[in-house]
């Protein structure tokens, strides 16, 4: 992931970023489109992104694209004074759009998206008092149907991409399908965290429990949308704790129960304990596995008030807009800047805060509130 704020996807820096390679992007493309030509249900044996490759490929990944970056276009559904959203359709291509949708409306899988991430934007804005990723109302740009399954935000770009329906090999030989990632209300959420977090943090993702916090916070984030987009309608919703439910197909569940770590049923699981925390046969630790066990901290603040998601989301927000995030590179130390901030609050929300970290094996060094 970024350790820095990305720059944004104007369409002069995309260009200068695109025709950096030169020849050697058109062969990069070329060589994906071979791969990709007779069918777009390519398998895939990595876990539904958003995985997050190393920073090296990462950064890479934008030049393999042929052509220059978009020109100006679409957002025509943008009302006025709010802030803007830009898709660009690759139609499992290998080929930066030249344009953005001109209309979202003439399509449904363009009108749904733009919807769904309209909702995320007014989630962010008016739960959490964040305008966009940035705080100040900074575009959102979302490529459609990319060729590479699942989703992902790509912090050189500054772009948040979605793959259509999608097959994955699973570590048990099996294959499992996906829905299409860009109409998911959890993985768009999800997606959108990360820029949240990649401008606010500097959490280097090759170290796995930054990387788990990453994986976490994108999580917690998108079932509170979820449980608050859920209760506009139904105030009496129960809270489905099933990240990736409905997109993730049978026999899958969900992609993650932030409930249930060790759920069967989820494509991945995860640790529920600090203490249970191993690297994998690779000598590698997950970063979804980890990241289960902050996620269950929050799952169990949010239980300890009364299944308040809302209470529980907006203090971890209040810890990753405080400045003080910036020096947090772990689990303990962002434990550390939630019950600091709870502190603020009261004293039943930082025992509430304390008690969740407790429960998973996490410490707390701050001292309690007199």
């Amino acid at each position: 992931m970024a350790r820095t704020p990305p720059a944004d996807l104007s369409p002069a820096a995309a260009r200068d970023n695109a025709n950096a390679d030169g020849a050697k992007a058109h062969k990069g493309a070329t060589r994906t489109a071979k791969k990709r030509k007779t069918e777009t249900r390519t398998t895939n044996t990595r876990t539904p992104k958003s995985v997050k490759p190393p920073r090296e490929a990462t950064a890479r990944s934008p030049r393999r694209l042929e052509r220059a970056a978009p020109r100006k276009g679409g957002g025509a559904s943008d009302a006025a004074g709010a802030v803007a959203i830009r898709l660009y359709d690759f139609q499992n291509l290998p080929f930066l759009p030249a344009d953005a949708v001109a209309d979202p409306a003439r399509d449904p899988l363009h009108g749904g998206t733009y919807a769904l991430m309209r909702d995320v934007l007014d989630f962010w804005e008016s739960a959490l008092g964040r305008r966009s990723y940035d705080g100040a109302g900074r575009r959102v740009v979302m490529f459609l149907r990319y060729p590479s399954g699942g989703g992902y935000c790509d912090p050189e770009l500054e772009a948040l991409r979605f793959s259509g329906p999608w097959l994955f090999d699973g570590a048990d030989g099996r294959r499992y399908y996906f829905g299409d990632f860009a109409l998911s209300a959890d993985y768009v959420a999800h997606e959108f965290a990360h820029a949240v977090t990649n401008y606010c943090a500097r959490l280097d993702y090759r170290e796995a429990e930054q990387a788990g916090l990453h994986e976490s916070l994108s999580d917690c984030f998108a079932i509170a949308f979820r449980n608050w987009r859920a209760r506009r309608t139904d105030p009496a919703a129960p809270v489905e704790w099933r990240f990736g439910a409905g997109v993730a197909l049978p026999p899958l569940s969900c992609t993650r129960n932030l409930a249930e770590p060790n759920d069967p049923r989820a494509w991945s699981r995860g640790f529920s304990h600090a203490s249970e925390v191993r690297p994998g046969p690779d000598g590698r630790i997950d970063a979804y596995a980890i990241g289960a066990v902050a996620s269950l901290a929050f799952r169990r603040l949010a239980q300890a008030l009364g299944e308040d998601v809302m209470a529980a989301a907006r203090l971890w927000h209040a810890a990753l807009s405080d400045p003080r995030v910036l020096g947090v590179k772990s689990f303990g130390a962002f434990a550390d800047l939630t019950v600091l901030c709870a502190q603020r609050a009261g004293v039943d929300l930082e025992r509430a805060a304390r008690g969740a970290w407790a429960s998973v094996g996490i410490g707390v060094s701050v001292a309690v509130a007199v």
